[in-house]
């Protein structure tokens, strides 16, 4: 595992109505910006990520619910009754999973050291998503709510 930095992912690149680059999109949310309408489900969206990621910045909680998204749906991880697991989850075990760590010693981990733990998955996240440049509605619908996509 590669302890050092951080891998380009690409996940930088999901962003649900502007192509050039979700740092464009994320510093017009930020400074206001943007339409009505995209204010209020970006807002949502952001505001969800930093309560699912505790600590994390709104970037860094994105790109982990995307992170988390990707798992549950590459890896089929429905280990519930009532369907998927969760994305903090999905992050959680697999950190577990790769690296054979206790849950206690994940759960003491921040949201920044979490990230950097899972720079293979990024590797993998980046090889097989590069050519998803937005994010659909069925996407976001999905990502804030754990719901199973139609």
């Amino acid at each position: 595992m590669n302890t050092e930095k951080q891998l380009p992912s690409g996940i930088d690149n999901n962003c649900p109505y502007v192509t050039d680059s979700n740092e464009k999109y994320f510093e017009d949310w930020k400074a206001g910006r943007m339409a009505p309408d995209d204010v209020e489900r970006c807002k949502t969206f952001f505001d969800q990520g930093t309560e699912i990621f505790p600590g994390a910045d709104h970037k860094l909680a994105y790109r982990l619910c995307w992170l988390g998204h990707w798992l549950i749906h590459s890896r089929h991880w429905f280990f519930r009754d009532d369907g998927f697991i969760s994305i903090p989850e999905a992050v959680k075990f697999a950190l577990i999973h790769q690296h054979h760590w206790l849950p206690a010693t994940v759960e003491q981990m921040t949201p920044a050291e979490i990230s950097l733990a899972l720079t293979d998955y990024w590797s993998e996240y980046w090889t097989s998503q590069k050519a998803l440049n937005y994010m659909t509605d069925w996407q976001y619908q999905a990502l804030c709510s754990y719901r199973k996509p139609d």
